[in-house]
């Protein structure tokens, strides 16, 4: 598992970025906010998190990530699947071995970040409105002033479908 603790680059891996919008300025992202469960980080923790995809296999068409390069990658048609169904396949992911999770938007604005079962759980709340395939990081450690993130993901591909990789 590769783990990001310092600053690196930023440079675009295929995200969607929408002139003016800011995702985590809407309305539906700031009411989970508010909850008290997630929050926003940085930038810097942005271009950190996007900076991790260089570690794995990338694209060439479609999605983010060439997930039959990707050991143990399995998917979930999550548009069919309950609540429940969806959480206990992310707790069967690397990414779900983790405590928080970290939702990427682009490099060039916040991301969320919130326990993992929160940002499994409301995850299609989280990507509303947010076009093209979105991604949700493991996050290993977090506090105040220092978060470990994982190259451990869960792909949305703006679908419908889910893509990870399963433990071992």
């Amino acid at each position: 598992m590769a783990v990001i603790r310092t600053s690196l680059n930023c440079y675009s891996m295929g995200l969607v970025i929408e002139d003016n919008v800011m995702q985590v300025d809407e309305k539906h992202i700031q009411e989970l906010i508010n909850s008290g469960n997630a929050r926003t980080l940085g930038e810097q923790f942005s271009a950190r998190a996007e900076a991790m995809l260089s570690s794995l296999p990338l694209a060439i068409s479609g999605g983010i990530l060439d997930w039959s390069q990707i050991p143990n990658a399995d998917e979930l048609e999550w548009k069919y699947a309950t609540d429940n169904e969806l959480v206990e396949w992310a707790k069967r992911t690397t990414a779900g071995q983790h405590q928080y999770g970290l939702i990427l938007y682009n490099s060039n604005e916040p991301c969320i970040i919130a326990p993992f079962e929160f940002a499994i759980r409301k995850f299609d709340e989280f990507v509303w409105k947010a076009p093209g395939p979105r991604l949700l990081y493991g996050v290993s450690f977090c506090n105040e002033d220092h978060i470990e993130i994982s190259n451990d993901v869960i792909e949305f591909d703006g679908q419908g479908v889910l893509y990870g990789s399963m433990k071992s």
